[in-house]
């Protein structure tokens, strides 16, 4: 009689976690398709900005990148091969421009954004050694 007790309590609490198990599969079922469905809305903004992406090199390759813009009428250009500093301000001035100011947070993750190698900026201590100064002749604010 107490083995059959004893059974009869091993079976309730056997039930008794299967039912936990059961609920449990229920909510791991549920967040898996929450996440799926996260997972693919992430996918497709991923490759939108993959495209992206993809159009900004495409321009940069052709030397210009007039949809990049980084204030009312700024547009950046990259040239073809390497170049010093000085050729490459030059090459800018051709162009109606100068070497880029970055002077804002939000200008300098612009830029890295879709910059993937090395670039000259308008930053320079030409004038007095160890005195950085931009292009516009304003100086250096470091934060």
């Amino acid at each position: 009689m107490t083995e059959k007790h004893q059974l009869q309590d091993n079976f309730s609490s056997l039930s008794q976690k299967k039912l936990e198990q059961e609920t449990r599969v229920k909510d791991l079922t549920a967040e898996k398709k929450t996440v799926t469905g996260s997972l693919d809305s992430l996918s497709q903004k991923n490759q939108e900005l993959e495209g992206k992406v993809r159009s900004l090199s495409d321009k940069l390759k052709k030397g210009t990148c007039e949809g990049a813009k980084l204030g009312s009428s700024d547009k950046l250009y990259i040239s073809e091969g390497e170049k010093s500093w000085s050729d490459s301000r030059q090459y800018c001035r051709d162009r109606g421009g100068d070497l880029v100011i970055i002077n804002t947070e939000e200008k300098q993750r612009f830029i890295s954004s879709f910059i993937k190698h090395s670039v000259w900026i308008g930053l320079s201590d030409r004038e007095n050694e160890g005195e950085l100064k931009w292009v516009d002749n304003s100086e250096l604010k470091q934060r």
